[in-house]
């Protein structure tokens, strides 16, 4: 009798154990399931790509925030310092306060042809940015939108006077009509006197995709 009901506890003692256990494991897969949630950018549109030379493409609609940006930046496990490029789909309409921040070995960012709003502090801490193409569709650019960019080019398709003020960007450093890899070429070697160096950065190879 007594071996019966030792067995019968035994038993007991096993399902309330394979329970906890089924429970514990439940809730471990709810956690995970609600990081993941919370790793998904806001803007459900968005995508990343990067290339082998190190240029990242983002596409998708609307706007680009820095959570976004980090969040993207962090499902293809990619690190600033390995960037050295970023191109912006013509879907991406505005770009958010730090969104593209600390990038220090970044020479090229292009915005994308619907682009209309670049917020103030949006291109940040990005020293070694060479060439920005702001397209001629944008229609407000914050005071600091480029803050802490080293002598980064401003590059755009349209007239120069149509930009919006730019507090940071002088005049010099602004190549207007610009619609080709070619004419970029020819508007820096503008730059250049008679035996001696342009007065602007080479042109990156990477910005040559800027128009494909």
């Amino acid at each position: 009798m007594r071996e019966i009901l030792g067995k019968r506890l035994f038993i007991a003692a096993m399902a309330i154990c394979l329970l906890l256990v089924c429970a514990l494991s439940w809730s471990d897969v709810r956690h995970v399931e609600a990081g993941s949630a919370a790793k998904t950018p806001e803007n459900e549109t968005l995508t990343i790509e990067v290339s082998p030379s190190g240029t990242v493409y983002i596409g998708g609609e609307g706007e680009l925030t820095s959570n976004d940006m980090n969040l993207l930046m962090q499902s293809k496990q990619i690190k600033t310092h390995q960037v050295n490029g970023i191109v912006l789909g013509d879907g991406i309409t505005e770009v958010g306060y730090n969104a593209i921040n600390g990038y220090s070995y970044l020479q090229t960012l292009k915005l994308g042809a619907g682009m209309c709003v670049v917020n103030n502090g949006a291109i940040k801490s990005c020293i070694a940015l060479e060439y920005v193409f702001v397209p001629k569709t944008v229609q407000r650019l914050g005071k600091d939108f480029l803050y802490r960019c080293g002598d980064a080019i401003v590059v755009t398709d349209g007239e120069a006077k149509d930009l919006p003020k730019m507090k940071n960007v002088p005049s010099e450093r602004v190549f207007a009509q610009v619609d080709s890899y070619d004419s970029l070429l020819a508007r820096r070697a503008a730059l250049i006197p008679a035996g001696g160096e342009a007065e602007a950065p080479e042109v990156p190879e990477a910005c040559r995709e800027w128009w494909q």
